[in-house]
């Protein structure tokens, strides 16, 4: 969807997580924080997927839960595969009043906008994931 309320700029959309994470300490309390419907369960899938600020950010019947992981453990690991090239190329290229800054996947504008997690800077249905 076009002209979201999302800003990959501002580090909207799950690929950008990563960039928004290396900004943070690696003993600030906040990168212990993962989603799991227990605390073993939270700790046994620690990943940048399940990192959360709040249990808001957690699947139906999960809880954000201070574990022993720290979510920067995996940054360095995955800071590669977060973008494609082109995505880097492109992210770091777009003006400020590029409307493709706003291009972001979603099942209606809505979603796209209130989520904000899947940047889509080609425009195309095809730029987005399955689903």
């Amino acid at each position: 969807w076009a002209d979201t309320t999302c800003d990959v700029a501002l580090g909207h959309g799950s690929k950008f997580k990563i960039q928004q994470l290396l900004n943070i300490p690696y003993d600030d309390l906040s990168n212990r924080y993962f989603c799991g419907v227990w605390l073993a369960k939270a700790m046994e899938n620690c990943s940048l997927e399940t990192h959360c600020a709040t249990s808001d950010d957690c699947g139906m019947g999960e809880t954000c839960w201070e574990t022993t992981c720290n979510v920067q453990d995996f940054v360095l690991e995955n800071i590669a595969m977060a973008l494609t090239e082109e995505e880097k190329k492109e992210s770091g290229k777009l003006a400020v009043n590029d409307e493709r800054r706003h291009n972001f996947c979603g099942i209606s504008w809505v979603d796209a906008s209130a989520d904000c997690s899947a940047p889509c800077l080609g425009g195309e249905d095809t730029d987005c994931p399955a689903g």
